[in-house]
């Protein structure tokens, strides 16, 4: 029976976890992969070497790497039917980690860093052993095949944008005091850990270990309940929120099967789902993969009982007739105005409004919320509009930094959503003030 895997949701160090028994310096287990990989390095592309190891795998359809909007992406030259497989990964040409007893896999290789490590720190979590194995990788130290795909498929240095890949000086371009203070905080433990590693790949780029953690935490997957693994060919796929392909792994083949969830049409790219069916707010698709939807999200959420010290509930029918039963209300509801649903959904709602408070609690929670709102977007160091327009400038140029470029869209994306929750209490505000007034 297959079981469903899902992008990793690993986002912060998980410690204190041994390895299983069988994961030791002696008994890394090495996995049978099929024929190796021979081609000269002149003639290597990412390109190249992605048809090199679908070839490998024995892909099951014509797939090919191509550029895409979002840098490359996995596309398909023939029709695809719903429930038809387009890969099988064999998992010996992965890099896996299985807490329930599989232990460590890895393809037949030295892996000087990862034995190293495991010496020296048995309950590493499983994000940095990967790693570790990347950068084994990158350096010919472990398969010939994960050596080519590290080094000519994986995204280059000064394109990764997740925050613990950024310098300092970027950093302060978030805007997000919170999201600087983990990424620095990320950045300063994983020196510690490996002080050898945290030279810059390249002048104002990532160290050599943030470049590797950063590759598996946006790159990696979830196999199993406590299974994680860096499947190359897959890792490629680029994010949709209408994904048109899905993973499971297959215990008993030892495969990662990649199957088609819905029609593919000839020359159409290859989507996957990064988050599953829960989603993931704005801040954790940055963190985690250095990207955010571009026209709002439907799953960002504010922690308002964080902002406010008075507790409330809002009735969900006086909701309703302060959005009225227009276009508006409709646009909200359904989430077609992704930042407004997200604003709404944040908001204490109460479905039976018996059970909310009192009106006066209401109106009083309303106006206190819309002044911290007011003081947030005061406190914005530039304007909505002169980011909008700085982000035009930099598409418009071929020189743009794409790290700044994602550290941008994520601000702006941001502002977006503060100004339609200033909107949203404007609206709710005026409501309440009516309806208090209509009652004396």
């Amino acid at each position: 029976m297959l079981r469903h895997g899902y992008p990793c949701q690993h986002v912060h160090f998980r410690g204190g976890r041994r390895i299983p028994r069988n994961f030791s310096l002696n008994t890394i287990k090495h996995c049978r992969s099929s024929s190796g990989v021979n081609a000269s390095s002149s003639e290597l592309t990412a390109e190249s070497v992605f048809e090199l190891l679908l070839e490998q795998a024995g892909g099951g359809v014509p797939l090919r790497l191509s550029s895409s909007k979002n840098g490359r992406g996995i596309y398909t030259d023939v029709e695809i039917k719903k429930g038809e497989v387009l890969a099988e990964i064999p998992l010996g040409m992965c890099m896996s980690l299985d807490y329930e007893g599989g232990g460590l896999s890895l393809p037949r290789g030295d892996w000087p860093r990862v034995r190293k490590a495991i010496e020296k720190d048995d309950a590493l979590p499983w994000d940095v052993l990967l790693a570790l194995g990347v950068l084994d990788s990158m350096s010919g130290m472990g398969s010939e095949a994960l050596q080519m795909y590290t080094n000519y498929v994986l995204p280059p240095p000064k394109s990764m944008s997740l925050p613990c890949c950024l310098p300092e000086h970027m950093l302060v371009e978030l805007q997000d005091e919170d999201m600087m203070e983990k990424a620095m905080e990320q950045k300063k433990r994983l020196k510690s850990l490996f002080p050898g590693l945290g030279a810059e790949m390249e002048e104002d780029g990532p160290t050599w270990m943030e470049y590797a953690f950063g590759c598996v935490r946006s790159r990696a997957f979830k196999l199993g309940d406590e299974s994680y693994g860096f499947v190359p060919i897959l890792d490629a796929a680029n994010h949709a929120m209408e994904p048109n392909v899905d993973f499971s792994f297959n215990p008993s083949g030892n495969t990662v099967v990649v199957f088609a969830i819905d029609d593919v049409r000839q020359g159409e790219e290859v989507t996957i789902s990064y988050t599953g069916k829960v989603g993931y707010t704005n801040s954790r698709m940055m963190a985690q993969y250095g990207f955010v939807f571009e026209n709002g999200n439907p799953f960002d959420r504010y922690s308002v009982d964080d902002m406010i010290e008075r507790s409330c509930c809002l009735g969900l029918e006086h909701i309703q007739r302060a959005l009225g039963d227009g276009e508006q209300m409709v646009d909200i509801l359904s989430g077609k105005d992704a930042y407004s649903y997200s604003c709404l959904k944040s908001l204490p709602i109460e479905m039976e409004d018996e059970h909310a408070s009192p009106i006066e609690e209401q109106k009083a929670y309303v106006e206190d919320l819309r002044r911290v709102w007011l003081n947030r977007i005061g406190a914005w160091t530039s304007s909505l509009r002169d980011d909008e327009s700085m982000l035009g400038h930099m598409y418009a140029s071929d020189k743009s930094d794409p790290r700044l470029l994602a550290v941008l869209q994520y601000r702006i994306q941001s502002k977006r959503r503060d100004v339609a929750m200033d909107g949203l209490l404007q609206i709710l505000s005026a409501y309440y003030a009516g309806s208090h007034s209509s009652r004396r």
